[in-house]
């Protein structure tokens, strides 16, 4: 087997990275704060990096956030590259990013739910999107559902949520 590479977690928040009061039923963000850590130590995942690059809901997402979202990724020398992203715009972006063509094996993950709600969904994505990005080639993915998509025949199914190869 070889040897997987060096892989960071980067945050644009999305629903994943909600917070959910049931009683309101609202839900936001907490600014400055990440629940990925919380589900890396949790699944005793050791040397990886996490940044929060923003906390934007992806129905809000903007060429500037995607500009910003480029910013942090060239920052970095890690070769393996994981985005929490909102599901709403997760395809746009991923296309966006895929269009550079960056040499670095980048992957789009997000939930239906956020994690402090429906913990599982979250956790799964995330997990499979960093094992996606430790291994496979270099290019732009979407790993959500138990699957990894490429951007470019992607579409999320507004019915059910679930993201699907539309060819």
């Amino acid at each position: 087997m070889s040897e997987s590479r060096k892989v960071v977690v980067l945050s644009t928040g999305g629903t994943f990275e909600k917070r959910y009061d049931p009683q309101s039923e609202k839900m936001w963000f907490v600014e400055g704060v990440s629940i990925v850590p919380d589900i890396l130590s949790d699944a005793n995942v050791e040397d990886m990096e996490f940044k929060l690059i923003m906390s934007v809901d992806s129905a809000d997402m903007l060429s500037e956030h995607r500009s910003r979202l480029l910013d942090a990724i060239e920052a970095r020398e890690e070769e393996g590259v994981v985005i929490v992203h909102g599901t709403s715009t997760m395809v746009e972006s991923a296309r966006y990013l895929n269009n550079l063509g960056l040499g670095k094996c980048i992957v789009l993950t997000g939930a239906l739910y956020p994690e402090q709600v429906r913990s599982r969904e979250a956790s799964f994505n995330l997990g499979a999107a960093i094992i996606a990005a430790s291994t496979l080639p270099a290019g732009v993915y979407i790993a959500m559902n138990g699957k990894v998509l490429h951007p470019k025949s992607t579409r999320k199914d507004m019915d059910t949520g679930k993201f699907r190869d539309s060819e």
